[in-house]
This record gives structure tokens, sequence and C-alpha cells, in this order.
């Protein structure tokens, strides 16, 4: 009796084995580099807001979170193919058919720099026709930008940076008068500005545009754990947002609460 009891024990104990040591779930996310949102994702210091932000939501010892950068549209391919489970930086008006948590990851303005002893005046996109203005490829910023971008994409005015720190790149242009002005996000030029020296004394931000855009880690409809990774994104980030922690990491990047 007592071996039987045994036996049946021993076959209880190795049944429940794969819930005691089941493996952390992968999720696969696809970024950009958008600085302070995503940085260098291998970075032990500064991997991005975003990145630092996910991994607290979803820890180590239930989740692999595997980040891989790639070009905006490549990773947006991947994700209507189903072949990764999530993208960071989707704005819910232009793809309304992915899975979003309730809250935006982060948030951007757009701005206007011109160089301090700039003679200029800014009050409209027409009023930088005869101005080299650096953009970032990819960065809307308004309609009138857009148009902007479009009518002076030959003609040496609407200058287009991309790759590795382009933004760092532009903000020296600036400074050293290859540029007469900047229309670029907020935080990506601070994140540049506070790193360059003397950028913050020679460039001057001339106006903000009211264009606040919200983005998103948006998964695919096309996995069914996409539902149970929004819930545990929706429940851990309202609990985190209420932490002393999560206000040292905005610190950390020079962001605000206005930004996520």
């Amino acid at each position: 009796m007592n071996l039987k009891r045994n036996l049946l024990l021993v076959l209880l104990m190795f049944s429940s084995l794969p819930l005691l040591f089941a493996a952390p779930q992968e999720i696969n996310i696809r970024v950009e580099y958008f600085p302070p949102f995503v940085c260098g994702i291998n970075s032990k210091t500064h991997p991005g807001v975003s990145i630092e932000i996910l991994r607290k939501l979803f820890p180590a010892d239930k989740y692999r979170l595997n980040f891989r950068n790639q070009g905006w549209q490549w990773a947006m391919r991947d994700l209507q193919r189903n072949q990764c489970h999530a993208v960071i930086g989707v704005c819910k008006a232009d793809k309304p058919n992915l899975v979003y948590p309730r809250r935006p990851l982060f948030k951007t303005v757009s701005a206007v720099y011109l160089r301090s002893d700039s003679p200029l005046k800014f009050e409209s996109a027409a009023s930088l026709a005869k101005a080299k203005t650096g953009f970032m490829t990819d960065y809307s910023h308004s309609d009138e930008f857009d148009r902007f971008q479009k009518d002076h994409a030959s003609d040496g005015i609407a200058v287009i940076y991309n790759g590795w720190n382009a933004t760092d790149k532009m903000v020296r242009d600036l400074m050293q008068k290859k540029l007469q002005a900047i229309v670029s996000y907020t935080a990506v030029m601070d994140w540049s500005m506070k790193r360059i020296r003397n950028s913050a004394k020679q460039i001057r931000l001339v106006k903000k545009l009211d264009n606040e855009v919200e983005y998103y880690i948006a998964f695919t409809p096309g996995k069914r754990e996409s539902w149970a990774f929004v819930k545990q994104f929706d429940q851990e980030f309202e609990k985190f947002r209420k932490t002393p922690e999560y206000r040292t990491l905005l610190q950390k990047y020079g962001l605000s609460g206005d930004n996520l």
C-alpha cells in the first residue's frame, strides 16, 4: 500500500516539474533607433526609456524580450506577416487594425530650431523656403512641413538625415552653419543637445508645433497571445507610473510626464 502511494507521489512530482521550471514566454519586438525612446538596445546604461519600461513591465523570470533593430517598413512588414509579436512606435490612427494597450508608450511634440545668432524669423514653413532645413527621415511633423519636404526634395532646401546618430550630425551641421534650421521632435533634440558641447548656447527652440503625437507598442492580431501581452502591459504600466522609480527613469533620459 505504501509502495503504491509513494509511486503515486513520485509521478505527481514529476508531472508538476514543467510548471515549476516553465521557460519564460518569448516576445519578439521590432524597434527603430529613436532616441531617447529607443537608443542602443544592447547598451548596459542607456538602451532607451521604452526598452527599460518594457523590461520592468515584463519581468525576466516570466518573459524573454527579444529586441531587434530594423527599418520601419521592414518592421511593419514582419508584424503584418506575424514574424514578430510587436513593434515600438506605432501611431494608432495610422494602423487601427493592430492590438494596442490603453496607454501610449511615449508622446512627441515637434519644434523649429535656429542658431541663436540667426537673423531668420520663423512664422510658417514658407519662411524657411530659402533656408537649408534639416529633417530626420520618416519623421512627420505637420501637413505643412510634409508638403515643404516634398516641394524641396530636390533643390537642397530640405536636407534629410538618416542612420545611427543622424540627429547628432544634424545638430553639429546647424552649429557649423551648414544648415540654417532644424525641424525635429523636442525630446530627440534634447537628447542630442545635452551631449553635444555648446549646442545649448548656439541653438534655440523658436517655436513648438501644435502636433502632439502618441506612439504605442502595437501587437499583431495574428497571434492569440497578443491580448494577454496587452493585459500585462496595461496592469503593470499603471502600477509602475506611480512609483519613484518611474520618475527617476524619466529624469535619466531628460524626459517629463508630458512625454510618457
